[in-house]
């Protein structure tokens, strides 16, 4: 069922469109990426709102020390020897500033992941403002965003360190959360999910 899901959604094909000038290297890293993110989003909600907090908080420890420290439990979950795997890639093909950047967007992405998961654990349905502001992180829109500036051109690069260029960031994000919302809507609001 979820191999059907995921082939129907094309979350691949959706990464790659992204970035067209990417080359096989980046677009592997990418694809294994937001691939792993889809799967844990579907996982998350699988699970009782108690294990996917727990969970959720595991897999940002267990991420953050493979950022930090470059290493790996050896009993580590699947998704964390996935997440390993990686940042292993990552790490040859980006730049030191790019492999930062990308240290920093994920450790926001943890942070909105477990604000997620800790909400569905307490019952809380959050306001629309907070809402907004936590759904361009949880939804890996940042990331998506991160590697188009990887992959940009240095004169394009050096425009993404703009006022302008991060307000387009925000914009763009939003854009894709709302994509996304507005085409899982009927799915979640079935599944009683709240953060729509």
């Amino acid at each position: 069922a979820v191999y059907h899901t995921f082939d129907k959604m094309k979350i691949n094909w959706f990464a790659a469109y992204l970035n067209p000038d990417a080359d096989r290297e980046w677009l592997t890293v990418i694809s294994k990426l937001f691939s792993s993110l889809f799967l844990i989003d579907d996982r998350m909600e699988s699970m009782e709102v108690g294990k996917a907090m727990e969970w959720a908080e595991y897999y940002e420890s267990s991420t953050g020390l493979i950022l930090q420290h470059k290493t790996i439990a050896p009993n580590a979950d699947p998704f964390v020897v996935a997440f390993f795997d990686i940042v292993k890639s990552l790490e040859m093909i980006c730049s030191p500033e790019g492999f930062s950047d990308f240290r920093r967007d994920w450790s926001d992405f943890c942070e909105a992941m477990i604000w997620e998961a800790s909400n569905r654990f307490k019952g809380i349905i959050p306001e629309v403002m907070e809402y907004s502001i936590y759904r361009l992180y949880f939804s890996g829109a940042f990331l998506a965003i991160f590697f188009a500036k990887e992959l940009s051109s240095e004169r394009n690069k050096n425009l993404f360190n703009t006022c302008r260029i991060e307000f387009f960031n925000y914009l763009a994000a939003s854009l894709i959360c709302m994509a996304n919302d507005l085409g899982s809507y009927q799915k979640e609001i079935k599944s009683g999910e709240n953060h729509n």
